[in-house]
């Protein structure tokens, strides 16, 4: 088959070096909003030290104009209100900043806020939008990629109850799960209609054609994280659409070649990846996919009673599924059936 590439991408090596220059820059600006937020929050240390350096440069100043200390000490009232003015005035000017500082920051930050929610907000329309790409043109799919989102994420929290996960399935990896699950199939838009479309079983051709969904996919999604430069819910993205068809036995497809990108040459080169090896991202969306497929209309078959989906995932714990992930389907199934009929088409 065919080699699938796409415009070059940036080397690691610069990717690497530019992450580095970001990093100091960012490193250079907190260190100054540190020292700016600090001063407001404590005038009293920045006023006595403007006082004292101010004190200093007039003693060096009477010092190299006169000779002498005659007439530098202060001697009268006026003269002491002048030095404490030195050291009043700038902390009444801080204090008054920092006043004016507190009411700004509150705005900003509830303006950034409003924007991070408006962006993401706009992110998952839009992933929303850039997954309907490969349902459009198979309208039996219904709300698959919705259903999709919320199983993997039901899944992904139980899977962090275990204290194996604990450290890793965060709350922002059920986020990122939630928001990249819906791009599992994002290679199906490279997938013919004869092929796509067909009612009934496709040939082995036809089926290695099919294949070809998970490395179209997985190479898009990687294309785009390395064109960012950072880290991004592509990362899981990328592992969900290369990996979602393996199998725990390790007889699932694709074929895995090279390490940055999995690059489809011809059939049976590789080896697929088995047990633990495999992303748990693709872990739990190979079984969300799995059993929304299996309780929905196709166009080449019935939908499936679920407690006969059910019986089909438990039995094929250890085989097509992590049996952790199964028995995290088993403790959800209430929840899953909910999700199920809400999102129904």
């Amino acid at each position: 088959m065919a080699l699938i590439d796409i415009s070059p991408a940036p080397s690691p090596a610069a990717l690497s070096q530019t992450q580095r220059r970001r990093s100091v820059k960012e490193k250079n600006v907190e260190v100054v909003i540190r020292a700016s937020d600090f001063s407001l929050q404590n005038p009293l240390i920045p006023a006595l030290t403007f006082a004292l350096c101010l004190r200093v440069f007039a003693a060096v100043a009477h010092l190299w104009t006169r000779g002498s200390w005659v007439g530098f000490w202060p001697a009268t009232w006026p003269q002491v209100a002048v030095w404490s003015a030195d050291f009043v005035l700038p902390y009444l000017a801080l204090r008054f900043f920092a006043v004016a500082h507190r009411a700004s920051r509150r705005n900003w930050r509830k303006k950034v806020a409003q924007g991070l929610e408006r962006g993401h907000e706009l992110q998952k329309v839009s992933i929303l939008g850039f997954a309907r790409m490969s349902e459009v043109r198979d309208a039996d799919t219904g709300d698959h990629i919705l259903r999709m989102s919320h199983y993997s994420r039901l899944l992904t929290e139980e899977m962090g109850k275990l204290p194996e996960n604990r450290a890793y399935v965060t709350r922002q990896y059920c986020e990122e799960i939630f928001l990249s699950a819906p791009l599992h199939d994002i290679g199906k838009v490279g997938i013919v209609d004869s092929i796509l479309k067909k009612r009934g079983s496709l040939t082995a051709d036809e089926f290695e054609i099919m294949k070809m969904h998970t490395i179209l996919g997985g190479d898009l999604l990687n294309e785009l994280e390395l064109k960012l430069g950072f880290r991004t819910f592509y990362s899981l993205g990328k592992q969900i659409a290369y990996h979602h068809h393996q199998r725990y036995d390790g007889a699932g497809y694709p074929n895995v070649l090279g390490a940055s990108r999995a690059m489809f040459v011809d059939a049976g080169i590789g080896k697929p990846l088995q047990g633990k090896d495999i992303p748990l991202s693709a872990r739990i969306v190979a079984l969300a996919d799995v059993y929304d497929a299996l309780i929905s209309r196709r166009c080449y078959k019935e939908p499936m009673p679920h407690e006969a989906a059910r019986e089909h995932i438990l039995d094929e714990a250890g085989k097509h599924f992590d049996p952790d992930v199964v028995a995290a389907f088993a403790r959800s199934e209430e929840k899953m059936t909910r999700i199920a009929r809400e999102f129904a088409k």
